[in-house]
């Protein structure tokens, strides 16, 4: 007699079913469809979110590449056939990018157009690799990414705050509005959130955000101030050389079209463009100084007295000036806004937030040596090797009952620094930002300018305080608290430009909640990172091949 060992039951695993429980023994996660598409070639992701990325933000083109470049990296990031080659790739093609998106810098220092081109691909290509294929990488695109433009915005290198994702937003009014809500860092995890919804939640939520935002939109309110804006249009390779024998004409200019046109309550001017000295406060010094040395401040005095109308001034101040065996010297010097009166009284506001490798050298600055190294290759005529000083508090004058807040070029680049121009510990302190900025710099690359003008109007929307810019080569014009743009002028032409100034008025909760926002997000991202290497230390994923 044969006995047979008996029959085995039927498994009751179906070819569909087989996944998740092989997963369960295992102790892995099987990726949904959305997570694993094999569709698009790797190189073909690389290519889009490199280019998009750099056409929608560093050429400023518009959400359309913006918005492919971050599906592209999105998809990139969770690709199952990822591998260190396209990683390299994605870096190099996004550094590529940059570089020739601050073509602009190349005039003055290649080494510093190709320093900058790198360390702004390196943030998108951090987010890719943060994301990562493991269960949760669509917190991680969110949060990250949100949490990399808050470090890099806020504490790297003292903050470069240029082209956040959420810079999106300004696309459509709507959409801008939420910058009011929740600032600039939880912003760019909404534009993030729009990319890893499906596509129908997406469609719906971002409709749904530019109908509500529409209703967050305030009305304009008038401060009854008339403000005359003159834009000049010196280059940068004649401001680093500029010949004294030109002082007195260019100024003669500048005032001339300060008087075109009827009175008004205040004429600016942009960031130094009065050269010379005249406002320090060693005036015994100054009047031994030869024309034109001192010649172009007292001309400015003198037709603000004559005119009976205030001007607004961009100009570097030295404190200490004295004579000794070596010719003149000063303790230190600022960068400085001066507001001179008719009565011939004199206000200044000095900068706090030097630029980066432009004003002073962060970290090493106070090592002599390495400082005189790195000097080198700083852009040719940059105001570092004048020893530029920081200026102590947010500089505010009193105009007719009206406050005005004085940043400067790169403070508005900074969004807690501009917040704390605007308000003191919550409560407001300034209805106007009045910026100037020497947007010189960038020579025939006007993209570069209005990214620089878009700072402006996220600072505006968020602070919900009406900007008026005034620049070097432009953009001069209004920003009310919406963020749209009003009168304005044209990039490289020299002109003026009247503008019925606007005010700021309440506390939006971007400024109330800023200390939520940032801690939240803060802790969002150090639960997320801790979560994501619990997973990896537990062996959670897939098999990239097999999945």
């Amino acid at each position: 007699m044969v006995i047979s060992a008996p029959r085995s039951a039927p498994s009751s695993i179906t070819p569909a079913s087989r996944g998740p429980v092989l997963a369960a023994n295992l102790n892995v996660s099987v990726p949904s469809p959305r997570l694993a598409d094999r569709g698009l070639p790797p190189w073909i992701l690389v290519v889009v979110y490199a280019v998009g990325t750099v056409l929608g933000y560093g050429f400023n083109w518009g959400w359309i590449p913006a918005g492919l470049g971050l599906a592209a990296g999105l998809r990139l990031a969770l690709h199952p056939l990822r591998t260190c080659q396209h990683n390299i790739g994605m870096f190099v093609a996004l550094s590529v990018g940059w570089i020739f998106a601050e073509r602009w810098l190349g005039a003055y220092s290649t080494f510093a157009q190709i320093g900058l081109g790198v360390y702004t691909a390196f943030w998108p290509t951090l987010l890719v690799l943060l994301t990562g294929r493991r269960p949760g990488a669509f917190w991680r695109f969110v949060i990250f990414g949100a949490a990399l433009d808050a470090v890099r915005g806020t504490w790297v290198f003292g903050g470069y705050g240029f082209d956040p994702w959420s810079r999106l937003l300004l696309a459509h009014d709507g959409l801008a509005q939420w910058l009011s809500v929740f600032g600039p860092w939880i912003s760019s995890a909404l534009v993030l959130g729009f990319f890893v919804l499906p596509w129908r939640w997406s469609v719906g939520g971002v409709l749904s955000c530019m109908m509500l935002g529409s209703m967050l939109r305030p009305t304009p309110v008038e401060s009854g101030l008339v403000f005359r804006l003159v834009q000049t249009n010196l280059p940068q390779d004649l401001r680093v050389g500029w010949p004294t024998e030109r002082w007195i004409p260019d100024v003669k200019d500048f005032l001339s079209l300060s008087a075109s046109g009827p009175p008004v309550d205040l004429v600016i001017w942009p960031e130094t463009m009065l050269p010379g000295f005249g406002f320090e406060s060693e005036t015994d010094v100054v009047d031994q100084l030869r024309s034109p040395w001192a010649e172009p401040s007292r001309m400015v005095q003198h037709w603000a007295k004559e005119f009976d109308m205030p001007l607004l001034v961009g100009t570097n101040i030295r404190d200490g000036l004295t004579f000794d065996e070596k010719g003149l010297s000063w303790d230190r010097q600022v960068n400085a806004s001066v507001l001179v009166r008719p009565d011939g009284t004199q206000q200044r506001a000095e900068k706090i937030g030097l630029t980066p490798f432009g004003e002073f050298i962060p970290l090493v600055g106070t090592v002599p040596e390495l400082r005189q190294l790195l000097q080198k290759f700083v852009p040719e005529g940059s105001p570092i090797g004048a020893g530029l000083a920081q200026g102590h508090a947010p500089g505010r004058f009193v105009l007719d009952s009206i406050r005005l807040a004085t940043p400067i070029c790169y403070e508005s680049t900074l969004p807690a620094l501009m917040r704390s121009f605007a308000f003191d510990n919550g409560d407001r302190a300034a209805e106007i930002f009045i910026v100037s900025s020497n947007d010189g710099w960038f020579g025939e690359v006007d993209t570069a300018r209005a990214r620089f003008r878009d700072m402006c109007r996220m600072r505006a929307i968020e602070n919900r305080t009406p900007v008026v810019r005034v620049a070097n080569t432009g953009w001069t014009g209004l920003i009310d608290a919406s963020g749209k743009m009003h009168e304005g002028l044209p990039f490289r032409e020299s002109g003026h430009v009247t503008v019925q100034a606007l005010v700021g008025e309440g506390t939006p909760l971007a400024v109330r909640a800023a200390l939520l926002w940032d801690w939240s997000l803060c802790f969002a991202g150090v639960g997320v990172g801790i979560w994501s290497s619990w997973q990896r230390r537990r062996g959670v994923g897939w098999d990239m091949l097999h999945s």
